[in-house]
């Protein structure tokens, strides 16, 4: 019915939430090139209708990814961050992307991006979840300069760049299950005594003390 319904609205004065609800019915539905055809079109009404709006490249990046086109997906997340400003969602899937590709660099810039687009009152994806991949991302890269024993001194910068954005993912409310982790590798690569200085470690105590007690109070 509520697709039906939107039908009979001219589209030129859909907001967002009717694109994406019927973008996102169309692509439950099962692949066939007749629903491709309409979610596209649809997609391309939605970029004319709200041309700023970045949502509009996530949709069309979710479905040409829903048929395997996964060249053309990414596309669409990479013209969403040439052609706008905010890109809060397509620029932490771009920055995932190229994180599981080995592109650390890259990865890193599009999570800063994620990081500028979440500067609004309503942003469309998790400050923590885009500050936890860049240090992801850092965390790699400092790893994989350390395999290759071209690491330098530089490298104390970069893990306490990595550090700090695993604070700050922890302070937005970002729990992956490897950040702890990730922290106490990081830390262990630091200097005795920039590894006492480090106020990640105090952090993560005083969370491992908070979750304990939450734990505490749900099975009482």
């Amino acid at each position: 019915k509520g697709m039906e319904r939107l039908d009979g609205i001219d589209k030129d004065v859909w907001n967002w939430r009717a694109f994406t609800f019927y973008i996102d019915t169309l692509n439950d539905r099962k692949a066939s090139q007749d629903n491709r055809e309409k979610t596209l079109d649809c997609v391309n009404e939605y970029k004319r209708v709200l041309p700023s709006d970045e949502r509009a490249y996530m949709a069309e990046y979710e479905t040409f990814k829903k048929y395997g086109e996964l060249e053309v997906a990414e596309e669409a997340l990479i013209t969403a961050e040439t052609q706008l400003a905010m890109t809060a969602q397509c620029s932490l899937a771009l920055s995932e992307i190229y994180h599981m590709r080995g592109d650390y660099d890259k990865s890193i810039h599009s999570a800063t991006r994620a990081i500028i687009g979440q500067a609004e009152t309503q942003p469309s994806s998790r400050t923590g979840a885009a500050f936890a991949h860049r240090a992801l991302a850092r965390d790699a890269k400092i790893n994989k300069k350390l395999l290759d024993g071209s690491s330098s001194d530089e490298e104390i910068d970069e893990i306490k760049l990595a550090l700090s954005d695993y604070e700050m993912a922890l302070k937005c409310g970002c729990h992956y299950e490897n950040i702890k982790t990730r922290i106490r590798i990081l830390n262990s690569l630091l200097p005795d005594e920039l590894r006492q200085d480090s106020s990640v470690p105090g952090l993560e105590e005083r969370v491992e003390k908070l979750e304990k007690i939450i734990g505490a109070i749900l099975m009482s």
